[in-house]
C-alpha cells in the first residue's frame, strides 16, 4: 500500500528532476548561443563607484546602449512606442559594436538581439531617442580576481589609452558573454598581474 510519506517523496522526486531539466536545458541553450553564435565586443563604461561590489561577478555595462532613428511618421512612432525591441549591429574601426537599427520586426538574415528601454522626443526634431537595456550585465569570475577586475574597469574610462570590453556571441535573440578584455588581453590575466596573483 502506498503511503502519504510515499507520495510525497515521489512527488519530491520529480520536482527534483524537472528542475535538473530546466536547468540543463539552459546551460545546452547558453551553450548553443556561444558556439554558433555571431561574436561583437561591446566597448564598457566604467562602473558607478557608489555601486556595492558583487563578489562573484563584474558588473558590465555596455557604453552602446542609446540610438537615434529617424522618425518615419506618426505610425512609426506608435510602432516603436514598445519597451521590447530586436536590435542589430555593425562593428566600427576599432572592431566594436554599434547599433545598426531597433525594430519591432524580427530580422530575417541577420545576428540579432533582444532587448528592453525606453524612447524619448525631442520637439521640433525628426528623430527618436532610444535608450536600452541589453540582457547580459554579468560576468562570472573567481572571487579573488573580481574585486581588482572591477577597480580596473571602474579606471578604465581615466585613461583614453585603455579599451575595455565584453566579447559577446549572440544567437536569434540571446546572448552569452564569452569574456572580458582590456586591451585586448582577458581581464582575468590582466587582474593576476596587477595583483601579483596566479
Amino acid at each position: 500500500m502506498i503511503t502519504n510519506k510515499t507520495i510525497l517523496w515521489i512527488l519530491f522526486g520529480l520536482m527534483v528532476i524537472a528542475q535538473l531539466a530546466v536547468l540543463a536545458m539552459m546551460v545546452r541553450g547558453q551553450h548553443k548561443v556561444s558556439d554558433q553564435g555571431t561574436i561583437y565586443n561591446f566597448e564598457l563604461q566604467g562602473i558607478d563607484p557608489h555601486d556595492p561590489f558583487r563578489g562573484k561577478y563584474l558588473i558590465l555595462m555596455p557604453k552602446e546602449n542609446t540610438f537615434k532613428k529617424i522618425e518615419q511618421s506618426t505610425a512609426t512612432r506608435t510602432m516603436l512606442s514598445s519597451s521590447q525591441w530586436y536590435a542589430t549591429f555593425d562593428t566600427d574601426h576599432q572592431d566594436l559594436a554599434k547599433i545598426k537599427d531597433l525594430s519591432t520586426t524580427l530580422p530575417a538574415d541577420e545576428a540579432y538581439l533582444e532587448v528592453q528601454g525606453h524612447q524619448s522626443f525631442q520637439k521640433d526634431s525628426s528623430f527618436i531617442f532610444y535608450t536600452i537595456r541589453y540582457p547580459f550585465d554579468r560576468y562570472y569570475m573567481n572571487e579573488a580576481k573580481a574585486l581588482p577586475a572591477e577597480h580596473m574597469l571602474r579606471d578604465v574610462n581615466r585613461d583614453s589609452s585603455k579599451i575595455a570590453y565584453a566579447k559577446v556571441a549572440i544567437y536569434q535573440g540571446k546572448a552569452a558573454v564569452l569574456d572580458v578584455m582590456v586591451d585586448g588581453r582577458p581581464i582575468e590575466s590582466v587582474s593576476e598581474s596587477a595583483t601579483g596573483t596566479q
